[in-house]
């Protein structure tokens, strides 16, 4: 609304209108700073439209998503643009005179879902930001990339591209956010300005090499995942995912042994998967001296899994856990033991999936004043599960129950609150059964 309202001869405001075709040439004037033409239904950019803007900083052309082909002379004669939008538009080749834009400083081609071609970049040294998440049928690295030595940005997530090209990640010095499928050994560590990393590492020598530089520069953003491919849809800004390890240890001092996985302190988010020699995740007086700001504790198929946290609760001890998920783990008979809920306060939810051996979801005497925000409880496919605890489990929160082929479960003992009127106050969106 605020652009539609300019009405300065520096800008072009067409966004959202429409629009079939280009403006004519004869709207784009030697005035003009900053064009918006995104949200569009413009199909082609033929030749002939050559606009001679030359104060043009800024061009969006994003979610016109009918927008195939833009013809190599559009661009020429935009000498000072530095920020370019294409996001969402259905090009497979970015225009060769883009990549002549010597002074351009922002690059947007996310989810240009036909993209398969981008020249030689080497031209674009003043580029900051190189967004190509999305673009899921590019499968080469652009030539050039070691050139780029003033990026901060770059996305490649959501691409075929494996990783870079040997050699190019140690040219770009100046990187502040990565994301990449994958990572080598020794190559984050020349990133001394990196503030954002998510990737993947091969192994666990790799891995604990990326923790220690992450923790060194107290890096506020990353999700590192160590041999396994790995999608998850948490929000938090620090996660990590362990696949194939013998040990995790909470220390990023010193060195550790083979098949030791060192975890920052800082991480909120931890998954691990077929860690088959963990007999728990962690230890409480980790929980609660050293991992105050984990939120989240993930585990998928440890054979040898008998619990998540272990050990003696400290006194007046609280920890901040909202999510936990389990999935594939045979030999636990229940997943919380005796009391532990009086220190989970701030748990939202409990997910539990195709473990052979749960009997019981909870299994303590009372739990009459228990997990006082839970809102989601779901057992699915849990063949021995007899009840979802060994008491009485308070729910004034909760607000959906979903379980799945729990042939043994006939207990569901949950106390809920009463109305005024004595009747019993069902949570809204109670049940899922099957």
């Amino acid at each position: 609304m605020a652009l539609h309202m300019v009405t300065s001869t520096t800008h072009m405001v067409k966004a959202y209108m429409g629009l079939k075709e280009i403006p004519e040439e004869v709207f784009w004037t030697d005035c003009l700073e900053r064009v918006y033409l995104q949200g569009n239904k413009i199909e082609e950019i033929t030749h002939g439209i050559s606009p001679n803007c030359p104060k043009l900083t800024r061009l969006l052309l994003n979610n016109n998503v009918m927008l195939g082909n833009i013809h190599t002379s559009f661009f020429r004669n935009l000498k000072v643009l530095k920020n370019l939008d294409l996001s969402n538009t259905r090009i497979a080749e970015l225009p060769e005179s883009v990549c002549h834009l010597d002074k351009l400083e922002v690059l947007l081609l996310r989810r240009c879902r036909a993209l398969k071609l981008i020249p030689h970049v080497g031209k674009l040294g003043h580029l900051r930001k190189l967004d190509l998440q999305g673009c899921s049928s590019l499968d080469e690295v652009p030539e050039g990339m070691e050139m780029l030595v003033n990026l901060r940005y770059l996305d490649l997530d959501g691409t075929k591209i494996e990783t870079l090209t040997q050699g190019v990640l140690g040219n770009l010095v100046n990187l502040q956010y990565l994301m990449i499928k994958k990572v080598r050994a020794g190559e984050v560590a020349k990133l001394k300005k990196l503030e954002a990393l998510d990737c993947s590492v091969p192994d666990v020598e790799t891995f604990n090499a990326c923790m220690r530089f992450l923790e060194q520069n107290s890096s506020q953003q990353y999700k590192l995942v160590m041999d396994a491919p790995y999608h998850c849809e948490s929000q938090t800004y620090r996660r990590i995912f362990i696949n194939s390890c013998d040990h995790i240890i909470a220390s990023i001092d010193g060195t550790s042994s083979d098949h030791c996985a060192l975890i920052p302190e800082s991480v909120q988010s931890l998954g691990v998967s077929r860690c088959h020699k963990l007999k728990s995740v962690m230890g409480w007086e980790w929980m609660i001296t050293r991992f105050s700001k984990l939120e989240e504790i993930i585990v998928y198929n440890c054979d040898e899994l008998e619990e998540i946290i272990s050990g003696s609760l400290p006194s007046g001890a609280t920890c901040f856990l909202t999510y936990l998920e389990v999935n594939g783990c045979n030999n636990m008979k229940r997943l919380l033991t005796q009391d532990i809920s009086l220190h989970l306060l701030f748990l939202l939810e409990i997910s539990i999936e195709d473990c052979k051996g749960i009997e019981v979801i909870i299994g303590t005497a009372n739990m009459t004043h228990s997990f006082p925000k839970l809102i989601h409880l779901g057992p699915w496919n849990l063949p021995e599960l007899k009840s979802i605890c060994d008491g009485t489990m308070g729910c004034n929160s909760l607000r959906w129950i979903s379980i799945y082929n729990c042939p043994k479960l006939r207990r569901i003992p949950l106390q809920l609150s009463l109305l005024d009127n004595g009747l019993l106050l069902l949570p809204p969106l109670f049940g899922r059964f099957g």
